[in-house]
């Protein structure tokens, strides 16, 4: 199955027609399964070291973290303060990162 999807998207790519940028801020895919599935199939494309693939595994983290938080507030476990305290040392758990970015179409075949 892997493999069928794998040929699929090289096919969508080779004619144009997949774009590669994951889900924007602004777009109705925030749930953690559609953040979730976008990095999936980026993942088919690149390399974890993609700036694409960074992205969407931090927006991920991020929105995971929002649930877990307003679920959490929502059972009154925590304050209102409580909460955007949490919030904001999420952020600031996850540095800037630098990259290289490479594509797994360009890397080498074993052996070669």
């Amino acid at each position: 199955m892997r493999a069928i999807i794998i040929i699929l998207s090289a096919a969508l790519i080779f004619l144009g027609m997949a774009g590669t940028a994951p889900a924007q801020q602004g777009s109705s895919n925030t749930t953690p399964q559609a953040l979730q599935k976008e990095l999936d199939r980026l993942l088919i494309l690149y390399t974890d070291a993609h700036p694409d693939v960074q992205i969407l595994k931090k927006r991920l983290k991020r929105v995971k973290a929002q649930k877990e938080i307003a679920e959490r507030l929502k059972n009154g476990e925590i304050t209102p303060a409580q909460a955007d305290q949490a919030l904001a040392e999420e952020e600031e758990s996850t540095p800037p990162k630098s990259y290289l970015v490479v594509p797994k179409k360009a890397l080498p075949s074993p052996g070669q």
